[in-house]
């Protein structure tokens, strides 16, 4: 929730911004926001291909069993 709120008050600007840096600002908000994510992204998917830690297998084992069949 809190990467949503600075998001909010981002774009509740956006029309003040594309006046003072152009029309592609909004393009160019976008990369710098969500660019950083994407490296994180990527190792998490390689994480969970790796040990086989699919969401599927979360609803099977209640709480901690889940835990500790996932460690």
């Amino acid at each position: 929730m809190s990467y949503k709120l600075a998001w909010t008050a981002i774009s509740s600007l956006l029309s003040q911004y594309s006046k003072e840096y152009g029309p592609d600002i909004l393009l160019r908000l976008n990369v710098a926001y969500f660019f950083p994510s994407i490296p994180v992204l990527m190792l998490q998917t390689a994480f969970n291909d790796r040990w086989g830690l699919a969401w599927r297998s979360g609803p099977e084992l209640p709480g901690l069993e889940w835990f500790v069949h996932v460690w």
